[in-house]
């Protein structure tokens, strides 16, 4: 047995070190016949969990050819079942008058999504709200599973048939792409990216050398069958990374000022970037020419959307077409009855043309304070995941999908990822805690050895 510390013990060699942890955080364990299955059911947290792996199994199906099987069930039911998971979890949680103001704030906002649309907007505020709770590393775990489980039997079952493998072609006669059972060939390419950046978040220094030459051959694979070039060059950079950090290269020169710069400035750095290469852009500059060639001819689109939308100050309504297809393999292009598109990539000219001026920037603030917290903790891991997805939001629109960033559960559960960070610094405390449960003690601290 120990005593609760309420701050952190300081350790010397071969002796214990004691870390004040959320109550939450760990279930006295009981004895008895299916004892697992009773401490798993009795944690507080069990529901919110369960509700956030159906959803991400929910939403990266629903952007595959199995949506049409989503849409025969129902999308109402499936997003009820999840909203009772999480209202569940506020009971549990705080049974106390809060309670009925918490339950009554998640029926508020799942009745205002019903009736105006804006589900998935109702999604991240419901799992937000009851994920203030959550440990952000076993949000990670779950998020890490699932998209592996759920990118694994789409690609699969595609290949048997069971789903369309669709082609796509970058040019007449150039670049046959496979769009893998998904609805455009990025996709399977940008979660691959989301899984290996995750487990450079799970693993740390711990990640093994075969698991990363695995990741390194499916990148490959999943390049020469879809070309996704952007996806291809992220994750070859990320897995470098994590070999450096394994090889322990990087960690001193990889300072708080360098995190502060990469982590938190570098969002209005590419913010503004974005902006003022839209706005100047002319076909008929050399450079401007080869730069919107290389990107896919992103930056032609975004200066057309600009100069037709315009940027509103709240967020405006856009019929918006891009060039993926719909279940049953029609293009969004035909519906909207001409062949050109619309669809604004890059992620910080997205949020402000179709969100407005003041929501980017209250996002850009919100990402901007989680990088200054990563820096100000030395939080290597994280302030370097934070400068992958900024680099990505350049090219690709997914800085706000939960389902490509999880690590947007940052936003509410900071304290949680400082916390572990503490617990298992770099180089210091050992083992794939991860994928254990809390070692056993009292409740309210952790026990491990350091090793030195």
């Amino acid at each position: 047995m120990c005593e609760r510390k309420d701050d952190e013990q300081k350790s010397v060699k071969g002796r214990d070190v004691y870390l004040a942890q959320p109550a939450h955080a760990y279930t006295e364990p009981q004895a008895g016949r299916y004892t697992w299955l009773k401490n798993l059911l009795s944690h507080k947290l069990f529901f919110f969990y369960l509700a956030f792996a159906l959803w991400m199994v929910y939403r990266i199906l629903s952007v595959s050819l199995y949506d049409v099987y989503l849409f025969t069930f129902g999308e109402i039911p499936i997003r009820l079942g999840i909203f009772v998971l999480l209202a569940l979890t506020e009971i549990r949680m705080q049974q106390n008058r809060k309670t009925i103001w918490a339950i009554a704030f998640l029926i508020f906002i799942f009745w205002i999504g019903r009736h105006t649309g804006s589900l998935i907007l109702v999604d991240y505020v419901l799992l937000f709200f009851v994920g203030r709770h959550a440990n952000f590393k076993k949000i990670a775990l779950i998020a890490f599973v699932t998209t592996i489980f759920t990118l694994s039997f789409v690609v699969i079952t595609s290949q048997f048939g069971v789903v369309i493998d669709y082609l796509w072609q970058r040019d007449p006669g150039m670049y046959v792409r496979h769009g893998l059972g998904f609805k455009y060939p990025i996709y399977p390419a940008q979660f691959f990216l989301s899984i290996v950046l995750l487990y450079m978040y799970l693993a740390r220094e711990q990640a093994k050398y075969s698991v990363i030459a695995l990741l390194m051959l499916v990148n490959f694979g999943m390049y020469t069958l879809t070309d996704a070039r952007t996806s291809f060059i992220l994750v070859t950079g990320a897995l470098v990374v994590i070999l450096l950090f394994k090889f322990r290269v990087i960690i001193s020169a990889y300072t708080p000022f360098l995190q502060l710069l990469s982590a938190a400035f570098v969002w209005p750095i590419f913010a503004l970037i974005s902006y003022m290469m839209a706005a100047i852009y002319n076909p008929h500059v050399a450079w401007h020419k080869a730069l919107n060639s290389a990107l896919s001819n992103r930056l032609a689109q975004t200066k057309a959307t600009l100069e037709e939308a315009g940027i509103p100050l709240f967020g405006q309504q856009l019929q918006i077409v891009g060039n993926g297809i719909n279940s049953d393999g029609t293009s969004p292009k035909d519906a909207a009855g001409d062949y050109s598109t619309n669809y604004v990539d890059n992620s910080f000219m997205q949020i402000l043309i179709y969100n407005g001026w003041v929501f980017a920037v209250v996002m850009l603030a919100l990402l901007f304070y989680v990088g200054y917290r990563s820096a100000r903790n030395n939080m290597a891991y994280v302030s370097v995941i934070l400068f992958f997805i900024a680099v990505r939001s350049l090219i690709d629109e997914q800085l706000l999908s939960l389902m490509f960033t999880p690590f947007l559960f940052l936003l509410t559960t900071f304290d949680t990822a400082i916390y572990e960070e503490k617990r298992q610094p770099y180089g210091k405390l050992q083992g794939n805690y991860y994928l254990n449960r809390y070692i056993h003690g009292p409740a309210g601290c952790v026990k491990k050895e350091e090793t030195i």
